[in-house]
């Protein structure tokens, strides 16, 4: 039997859980009992209207003024000595949803109408399960009482009798007192049908035939409830544990899941990667199940109900732990041991709009888990895309076509290359480098090589890679540039007379100032170099050509030079390289000429100075 009410007792409290899940709060309704009824239904307290109790969160009401217990004759009525009572009642005037023809049908809108009618048949199942209840009382009432009637007649000392009635007189109902009609006290009307003991036998009688109707009734009603219960479970098969809620908050109160419980979540940013339990507090009420943490992060499973310590709480590793008269047991070292298995990849991305459902499916405190149920957006009209000109984001996939394909249905990105692939060698000419750099030989000079016959293009192809880099020049000029040649106008050859014209000059080239210099001959004729060290080494080169020429100038800086050395390769007259002039910004020239490879012959002109006008 589903559970729709909650019971407790006042113990000068405040705030009162409740189990049941429902779909609005004005379907919970709360009641006191006193004075020997559970009285008027309490109100619901408003921004407006300061009234009896209002929710502290989802699954907690909290009165005003703390609830007394109830007295000692209430408690002799009730039985269970609760006087507090809180119960589901969803109004099943209408639907929670209606449906229009041409409107969206919302999956949290269906679930809303299944769930109402799931709820109404189960607060009405236990309503009739009351009433066969109470029948069944009834009809016990009824048996003692035609037992106690009959006793009473069986206990008088005479029968009903009838006194004997003259002609046009009523006859007188009579007991006689002392069981053989004639002495004794006689009771007048005393077994009469309306009077007296015949009066507690007829009703006896009705009271017993009204109990047996009332089970009758009741049985067909609990035939009826479980036929709609069943069906309604055919489409719903879970009950909804909570709506709209954190599921951490769930363990912000004593009410910790139990097994095959399923909760609503309104927004995955609701949803953590782990579900994490509530921080230990004093002198809190903690039952079997209940998750909580230390002060060190620790997660210990409470597993002998009670009331926490004013201070403390549970430490070490222990499986039974004692916390004034909870009992807890180690579970983890970090918080958040129940995690979400079946989770979506990836996991829905809604920041708000969305509602997921999770199911607790352990509850034997060691293994806890939850699994992921489904999930749906709560308004379809903003949350799915338009069938008009739809702006969808992120990857979003279609069936692919096979190749060849000519209709209006998409064309996946797989869908192209595989119709290229499919044309290409048929109706599409395949990849050709060659092909593709004669596409670039479209404009300027270069678009010649397009008008070329098939022969010329045969002549080309051995063209060797030097040969190639002449086509793409645009004029003569260039065409001496790639080839290193000189203007054109009477260039010099090596065989044959040439007569120079013009200006033929070879500037020098800086040398870096060091005490070890070595000369690279390939780079120029002519050196200069500004002295910087006091002593200076002319290595022997290697890059000299036979026949070359030309000269070497020699400043001294702000530190000179007056002996520099020479390696062997370079030859002065007597086989002694001369002294410079150490003077500042005095100027030495040694002119040379190669006669072969590793004889560099050298004449040096020292301290050349301007002539005075």
């Amino acid at each position: 039997m589903a559970t729709t009410e909650n019971l407790h007792r006042g113990n000068s409290k405040t705030k009162f859980s409740f189990i049941f899940p429902y779909l609005n709060q004005s379907d919970v309704e709360v009641y006191v009992y006193s004075g020997g009824s559970w009285g008027t239904k309490k109100t619901l307290k408003t921004e407006e209207d300061d009234n009896d109790y209002f929710f502290a969160n989802a699954t907690t009401i909290e009165f005003n003024a703390a609830q007394a217990d109830p007295s000692a004759e209430d408690e002799a009525l009730l039985g269970d000595k609760k006087n507090i009572k809180i119960k589901r009642n969803t109004s099943g005037d209408s639907l929670a949803a209606t449906f229009y023809p041409g409107s969206a049908i919302r999956a949290g809108d269906l679930n809303d109408n299944y769930t109402q009618n799931l709820y109404v048949t189960q607060e009405a199942s236990n309503l009739v399960t009351d009433a066969n209840t109470d029948a069944a009382a009834a009809l016990t009432k009824a048996t003692a009482a035609e037992t106690d009637a009959d006793a009473s007649i069986l206990a008088t000392d005479a029968f009903v009798a009838k006194n004997t009635a003259a002609a046009g007189e009523t006859p007188v109902w009579v007991v006689r007192g002392n069981g053989d009609g004639t002495s004794g006290t006689d009771s007048t009307d005393a077994s009469d049908p309306q009077k007296g003991v015949g009066k507690a036998i007829t009703d006896s009688a009705s009271a017993l035939a009204k109990a047996l109707e009332a089970i009758a009734d009741a049985d067909n009603a609990v035939i009826t409830a479980d036929a709609a219960a069943d069906s309604v479970s055919t489409v719903l098969p879970y009950a909804i544990k909570g709506t709209a809620q954190k599921v951490q908050d769930l363990f912000g109160t004593t009410d910790s899941p139990t097994v095959d419980d399923i909760y609503e979540i309104t927004s995955t940013a609701d949803l953590p990667v782990k579900i994490l339990s509530a921080a230990w507090a004093s002198g809190t009420t903690y039952k079997v199940n209940d998750q909580r943490t230390n002060d060190s992060g620790k997660l210990y499973l409470c597993t002998g109900a009670g009331t926490s310590a004013g201070s403390g709480g549970p430490t070490g590793t222990g499986s039974s732990i004692t916390d004034n008269t909870v009992t807890w047991k180690y579970i983890a070292a970090a918080n958040g041991i129940w995690t979400i298995s079946g989770v979506p990849d990836p996991l829905p991305t809604f920041s708000a709009g969305i509602t997921v459902k999770l199911k607790y499916t352990s509850g034997d405190g060691t293994a806890s888990a939850w699994t992921w149920q489904s999930y749906h957006a709560n308004n379809p009209e903003t949350r799915y895309a338009a069938t008009a000109s739809p702006a969808f984001t992120g990857t979003p996939t279609a069936p692919t076509a096979g190749t060849s394909t000519e209709t209006t249905q998409i064309a996946t990105t797989a869908f192209v290359v595989a119709e290229i692939a499919d044309e290409v060698g048929t109706t599409v000419q395949a990849y050709d480098a060659d092909l593709t750099a004669l596409s670039s030989c479209q404009t300027g000079a270069a678009a010649a090589l397009a008008l070329l016959t098939s022969a010329e293009v045969e002549v080309l192809d051995g063209a060797t890679a030097f040969a190639k880099t002449i086509l793409d020049d645009a004029d003569a000029g260039a065409v001496r540039t790639t080839i290193g040649a000189g203007t054109g106008n009477g260039d010099a050859t090596k065989a044959g007379t040439n007569a120079w014209t013009g200006v033929n000059s070879n500037a020098p080239e800086d040398l870096t100032p060091g005490t070890s210099i070595t000369i690279d001959f390939s780079t120029s004729n002519n050196f200069k170099l500004t002295t910087g060290h006091g002593t200076i080494q002319f290595e022997n080169p290697s890059t000299e050509i036979e026949g070359q020429s030309g000269s070497i100038f020699i400043t001294q800086g702000s530190t000179t030079c007056a002996a520099p050395s020479w390696g062997d390769q370079f030859i002065f007259a007597a086989g002694a390289a001369p002294s410079l002039t150490a003077t500042e910004h005095a100027i030495a020239r040694i002119d040379y000429i190669v006669q072969e490879a590793g004889k560099i012959h050298c004449v040096a002109t020292d301290n050349l100075i301007a002539i005075p006008s």
